[in-house]
């Protein structure tokens, strides 16, 4: 079937040293081996939780060919709160970041409880050295709170945490249908802060387009992060479900300015060769 949205960026997949990618960036992960095999290891991609008999919680999943599934593909679930992150190394200013997926979040439904905290959250963070920079949640929310056990659709709500600020993004959205997550990151002002823009779309007649953003004042937009990570914390002990998250067709690419510098260096390259 034929891959989504971002397929044409491809050809501009660069790779330096030290198996850091720098900006453009895209995977569909069409070259990840087998089916069911796990995506530590693959394509540059590391996951940062393993248990002594090696459960695979990310897996090379079916999602419109090949994608990769994060979360309750596991034969044991963690027996206590984990946040597995599967992380992937790169170079790029966060102030002029433009990343994209698609995912679908896959969940069990019946017999939710709010009282034990039993459903998992799924998110996507960029850090620096270990430290988070920005990092986007979504949390399981009920929409009916009267009524827990009315929860058939598994609500989510998206949040942002970071050292430079914590706050809701205002969005909600259902499990149903496939999503794609676009977040745009972009120098605020001349004060050294980065806005960001969150945009969470999808073909779901419920909820087909939502957006919101938010500034983090006192990070500079020049900040280089190198890493991303797409992250599933599970519920403790009485873990609900099968739950996991599937993403395919990442991009992670320079703001149009920074493209288009890019572009006149290269030509600028061309010209100066065929003059000498």
């Amino acid at each position: 079937m034929k891959k989504l949205l971002v397929a044409g960026f491809a050809g501009l997949y660069l790779v330096t040293g030290a198996g850091a990618t720098t900006f453009p960036y895209f995977e569909n992960f069409g070259g990840f081996n087998p089916l069911g095999s796990d995506v530590d290891g693959q394509g540059g991609w590391s996951i940062n939780y393993k248990t002594a008999d090696y459960d695979q919680y990310s897996v090379v999943g079916s999602f419109y060919g090949h994608a990769i599934a994060l979360g309750g593909a596991a034969q044991t679930m963690p027996t206590i709160g984990t946040t597995v992150s599967l992380s992937h190394s790169y170079v790029g200013g966060i102030g002029g970041l433009k990343m994209q997926f698609d995912y679908l979040i896959a969940d069990s439904d019946s017999g939710y409880d709010p009282t034990l905290n039993n459903r998992d959250k799924f998110g996507v963070s960029l850090t620096v050295g270990g430290t988070e920079l920005l990092g986007i949640v979504f949390s399981p929310k009920i929409p009916n709170p009267t009524d827990p056990t009315s929860d058939t659709v598994a609500y989510w709500d998206a949040s942002y945490t970071s050292a430079y600020g914590t706050g809701e993004l205002n969005m909600r959205f259902v499990k149903n249908g496939v999503y794609t997550f676009s977040l745009e990151c972009a120098p605020a002002n001349a004060g050294a802060s980065t806005s960001f823009v969150l945009e969470v779309s999808s073909s779901n007649p419920i909820d087909p387009h939502q957006i919101d953003g938010a500034t983090l004042t006192g990070l500079n937009p020049n900040t280089l992060s190198n890493e991303v990570n797409i992250n599933w914390s599970n519920s403790p002990a009485q873990a609900f479900g099968s739950n996991y998250i599937i993403v395919d067709n990442l991009a992670m690419l320079p703001e149009p300015s920074s493209s288009m510098m890019v572009c006149l260096a290269g030509i600028g390259l061309a010209v100066r060769r065929r003059r000498a």
